[in-house]
């Protein structure tokens, strides 16, 4: 049963050999969530464990930390300086990356709700009298500015 599930040994390498490539070459994209990438990071690991590959975590938490999105260059600063990697645990770095990364979303929809707000009290430019028209075109020179930045 081993033999059908694992293979044979040449089998059993090249599957390492996918894995550990695909474990080695792990990049965070800049629109997934730290959930789903340690979903996919996990995979991976699994498959490379379930074929008798031993990892540490040490090696894993800084392939994580490494792989990471420029979005939490912040929080693994933060992470490398404050935190023992020996005595880290997976479950305490996926809570603080998911954390870091609620509170950075929730600053984005804040500046998207104040942009809002602003853009929602202006007056149509039909409706403006002459001195109003210079506020007019600074906030909307104001929102296009915001809405190009929220887009990158």
């Amino acid at each position: 049963m081993k033999s059908i599930h694992e293979g044979d040994d040449k089998i059993k390498e090249a599957k390492l050999q996918t894995f550990t490539s695909q474990f080695e070459v792990l990049k965070m994209n800049d629109e997934e969530d730290i959930v789903g990438y340690m979903v996919k990071f996990n995979g991976i690991i699994n498959s490379i464990q379930g074929l008798g590959e031993n990892i540490e975590d040490k090696v894993i938490f800084k392939y994580i930390l490494w792989s990471l999105s420029s979005k939490f260059d912040a929080k693994v600063s933060t992470i490398e300086e404050a935190k023992d990697l020996n005595t880290l645990t997976l479950d305490e770095m996926h809570g603080t990356l998911t954390s870091y990364e609620m509170r950075i979303g929730k600053s984005k929809i804040d500046d998207k709700e104040v942009i809002f707000r602003a853009t929602k009290s202006l007056k149509p430019k039909a409706y403006l009298d002459e001195e109003d028209t210079s506020e007019y075109e600074e906030y909307k020179f104001f929102f296009e500015t915001q809405k190009r930045t929220t887009q990158v």
